[in-house]
């Protein structure tokens, strides 16, 4: 992304697909406007733990531990300003002025894309399944009930 933003910059490409923090230092910059944000689709499930059902029951301590810890995070993320989210993850990001990383955080935030508790929606759920079988990754959507187990992230409410 870092190579697209370069080449928009310089004029080669009209076009590029670019996450947080490109987004924000285009539009800083004043190279580019947000044609389509994907944000606006609806809810879609991108992180996930996948396990086998045996293992689930064989080391539900395990993982109900780890849904905790996530469901924690999340609480935080939610109420984290921007300035202290970009000052926590500055590291991971060298060479990145403070600015558009806080403003980058800040539009993720405002278009509430994070989620906020560890269970998986059956909107994002379904959104995921149709892109898989429409990019030919699998041949039929599956079932929510088949494939979610909602007990962890009803156990940590």
């Amino acid at each position: 992304m870092a190579e697209n933003l370069e080449a928009l910059r310089r004029g080669d490409l009209d076009v590029v697909q670019a996450f947080e923090p490109y987004v924000s230092i285009a539009l800083a910059e004043g190279i580019g406007d947000i044609l389509y944000a994907a944000s606006t689709r609806g809810p879609t499930v991108y992180t996930t733990l996948i396990a086998t059902r045996d293992r689930l029951a064989r080391n539900r301590e395990g993982f109900t531990a780890l849904v905790r810890a996530f469901a924690d995070m999340e609480r935080w993320l939610a109420d984290c300003e921007p300035a202290a989210l970009a000052a926590a993850v500055a590291p991971f990001y060298p060479g990145l002025s403070a600015a558009p990383l806080t403003r980058s955080l800040a539009r993720y935030r405002e278009a509430g894309i994070w989620a906020r508790t560890p269970g998986m929606s059956r909107e994002g759920f379904a959104r995921l399944a149709d892109s898989l079988v429409s990019g030919g990754f699998i041949a039929s959507p599956p079932r929510y009930e088949d494939c979610v187990d909602v007990s962890f992230a009803e156990s940590v409410k």
